[in-house]
């Protein structure tokens, strides 16, 4: 960098480093010392090799070079490139691009990032899934959907429930809904009911009964049942572990001599 060179210098990432001129402006250096481009008002973490930034009130995106591969002209951007799609606003309407700037969706009204190939689109206030094709896997008739790791087994929301919805069948995998629910993981996905969480199977099976306070506490029943080989927790067993691991039980001492026949084995 030549000694004429002024301004706050950054650490590089994917080849180019911020610099923060006098002005308050940014200018982005890559690894030769050129400005590649300057007067920009807000660059964005890279993801995927690319960066969003901002020129006053319009953003744009650029590759590792600090080549403007989106035009910097729209209205509002996700801030994050993914599955080599980017999301764009221009007007009321959103919509992605790929790297070359070509819009390859339809327009929405809102969207969210894509996630394992899929991305949440909203219209009208109806919310759905598209793939990477702008085929729709679930339909916009939702009030959310959640991140998509599992293609087929999609958690969706409404009147404030979770459904869990099957893209294969093209309709609701199981009838019973939930106040809150995670992504399923080797066949088993955290589900809450009455404020209280547990576990079921890709059928909606209850593997373990919805009794625990924390999503946080599933832990301690999939370790219980690690432990002991089981498959699936009864209410009793469930009660089990939440004395066993809970920390509030546990804080307790014993301050008296419990005949044998009132321990439990």
């Amino acid at each position: 960098i030549p000694d004429s060179e002024t301004g706050i210098y950054g650490l590089f990432n994917h080849n180019l480093a911020i610099v923060t001129e006098k002005d308050g402006s940014i200018s982005l250096i890559d690894k030769k010392g050129q400005k590649v481009i300057k007067g920009i008002t807000k660059v964005f973490d890279s993801s995927e090799g690319y960066r969003v930034v901002r020129r006053k009130n319009m953003f744009g995106a650029i590759d590792s070079t600090g080549t403007i591969i989106i035009p910097i002209e729209y209205t509002n951007m996700l801030t994050q490139v993914s599955n080599g799609r980017l999301g764009a606003q221009k007007g009321k309407d959103w919509f992605f691009v790929d790297t070359k700037g070509n819009i390859v969706s339809e327009k929405y009204d809102r969207i969210g990032n894509y996630h394992n190939g899929y991305a949440a689109v909203c219209r009208n206030k109806q919310w759905g899934t598209i793939d990477l094709s702008n085929n729709i896997v679930v339909p916009l008739e939702w009030q959310g959907v959640a991140p998509v790791i599992d293609p087929q087994l999609i958690w969706v929301k409404k009147d404030n429930h979770f459904h869990l919805y099957d893209s294969t069948q093209k309709r609701l995998r199981i009838t019973q809904t939930y106040d809150n629910a995670s992504n399923f993981e080797n066949g088993m996905a955290y589900a809450m009911t009455d404020k209280k969480w547990g576990i079921i199977d890709t059928n909606g099976n209850v593997l373990v009964p919805c009794l625990f306070e924390k999503e946080t506490d599933m832990v301690y029943a999939k370790k219980y049942m690690l432990e002991t080989g089981l498959n699936s927790l009864t209410e009793t067993q469930a009660l089990r572990v939440i004395a066993r691991f809970d920390p509030e039980t546990n804080k307790f001492r014993i301050t008296a001599i419990i005949p044998d026949k009132h321990w439990d084995y």
